[in-house]
């Protein structure tokens, strides 16, 4: 592979950067988690557009293609740096020499997974009866020849907390990505239009973190510390692969025994629950491993820690799901046209099964923080495992089936995370009904006068946009009532938004 060009000495052992075990001063934290969301609603609003323009130049069945594509590239995206983003985030003492290292193995895993991508393409496409399977996947192979030259550097950005840097190159990728994928739909490009988007989009990701690489950032590539690299990179990679094999596999077996139409339905329910996951949780992952990591090393406690991450999680997204539910129709109609109305049934399932899994929505992140990625790698494969079974047996009978068995699923992944953070940090069931118990409170009255105020509105025959205002304008003002009512810790996060609105 790469022989080992670093030249001995002081120089090539230098350590880069401060030492982590010192203390995040929280005013940087605080400003890290704001560009962190500042940066994932930009990007989720110039995407959630592009999506909706897109949805309606394109049929369920080119949808379908697109995604048993992306779910057989998915596994490849998680191995295509082996772990080494997260490892230059979290290693104490990073040198010139393990730098160097990091990048040899992202180069030679981001090259490898090229060449696999091209040469199952047309098998894949064979399996599934459909060609373009094939097209997407050859597209996509080349991003994995080119990621590698800018994921080192944005593990360093990241690990430095400077997410204005990740805000301008999120930000700049999705404008590309997005305006690319829509003028190739309207040139009538199919699904091939989303393939050629995404490779857009990484290309301009990796201009941009060459921009933004330090003067004196190591080039050469070096073998000198794989073994430590290389054993991080596979718990890590380990851990990546079985969550997107178990995000992937209901699509994968649905396009299989089902049909690829099914596969672009149960795809688009999905979809409008990721906006509520975008819109509340995204930038809370990006900051929460590194936070969870700065908190273990100043002796701070986790499992409080953990706990304050229900709390605020549970009082933002049990609200927010249960809306999507309720008002799944006027959603989809709204957002990506009636076309699309037959997934209004699987939103509400999935509802179902994404509510009792709220509080451990950041679990594997906590995890990953810490650095305890063999036992988080036990719980995801027990749940994968269950998860095909389970599926295998329902995709017979139909999507409604498959769907309530994944919703079914949750409560199996909510009795195995909890499990494992009993037995792991001593964080007991006990803890979690404690945290979310405030924000149980909020959420009823909050979901009855949604479901009310929607019912009132549909009985008066309103646009369905009229519906889905009347709502929210019926919904805030009790939610906010209540978060000040049961004394909430988000409250005061509430009352300095509101105080600098005043």
């Amino acid at each position: 592979m790469f022989p080992d060009l670093s030249p001995p000495g002081e120089d090539s052992e230098r350590i880069i950067a401060a030492p982590t075990g010192q203390r995040v001063p929280l005013s940087k934290i605080r400003r890290a988690l704001a560009l962190s969301f500042l940066q994932n609603y930009a990007t989720t609003l110039i995407q959630f557009v592009a999506s909706l323009i897109v949805a309606r130049l394109l049929t369920p069945a080119e949808f379908g293609t697109f995604s048993v594509a992306m779910v057989l590239v998915a596994v490849a995206q998680v191995l295509r740096d082996f772990g080494v983003a997260d490892y230059i985030a979290q290693e104490r003492d990073l040198t010139v020499d393990k730098i160097r290292t990091a990048s040899a193995l992202a180069m030679v895993t981001g090259f490898g997974l090229a060449a696999v991508l091209l040469l199952v393409a047309w098998p894949a496409s064979i399996f599934y009866r459909e060609a373009g399977v094939a097209k997407v996947m050859s597209v996509l192979a080349i991003s994995f020849m080119l990621i590698p030259f800018g994921t080192v550097t944005m593990a360093w950005v990241r690990r430095n907390l400077d997410f204005g840097k990740i805000l301008v190159v999120r930000l700049a990728s999705a404008i590309v990505g997005s305006s690319t994928t829509v003028m190739l739909a309207f040139a009538g490009f199919s699904y091939m239009s989303m393939a050629w988007g995404l490779l857009a989009g990484s290309i301009v990701t990796i201009l941009l973190a060459l921009r933004y690489r330090p003067r004196d950032w190591p080039w050469r590539p070096s073998l000198r510390h794989m073994r430590e690299v290389f054993r991080f990179g596979a718990w890590s990679s380990g851990t990546a692969i079985v969550i997107e094999v178990a995000r992937g596999v209901p699509d994968l077996i649905i396009g299989r025994v089902i049909s690829l139409v099914a596969v672009g339905f149960y795809g688009r329910a999905n979809t409008i629950l990721d906006i509520v996951y975008r819109v509340f949780t995204s930038a809370v992952y990006t900051v929460a491993a590194p936070y969870f990591a700065e908190k273990n090393r100043a002796g701070g406690d986790l499992r409080q820690g953990f706990c304050n991450t229900v709390r605020y999680l549970t009082a933002l997204v049990w609200p927010a799901l249960a809306a999507v539910g309720i008002l799944a129709p006027e959603l989809i109609a709204l957002l990506y046209g009636s076309q699309w109305l037959p997934s209004v049934d699987l939103v509400r399932i999935i509802v179902l099964g994404n509510m009792l899994y709220v509080p451990y929505l950041l679990w594997s992140t906590f995890y990953t923080g810490l650095g305890r990625l063999r036992p988080a790698f036990n719980v995801l494969l027990f749940t994968l495992i269950c998860r095909v079974a389970v599926l295998i047996v329902a995709a017979p009978f139909g999507l409604i089936a498959v769907t309530i068995a994944m919703s079914a699923m949750s409560l199996v992944s909510v009795a195995a995370s909890q499990v494992s953070l009993s037995r792991v940090f001593g964080i007991s069931l006990g803890a979690i009904l404690r945290a979310a118990g405030p924000s149980l409170a909020i959420a009823v009255p909050s979901i009855a006068i949604t479901l009310l105020a929607t019912v009132l509105s549909r009985g008066q025959h309103l646009p369905g946009w009229a519906v889905i205002v009347i709502a929210a304008a019926t919904t805030l003002p009790v939610w906010l009532a209540m978060v000040f009512a049961v004394r909430h810790p988000i409250a005061h996060d509430v009352r300095r938004i509101l105080t600098r609105w005043g």
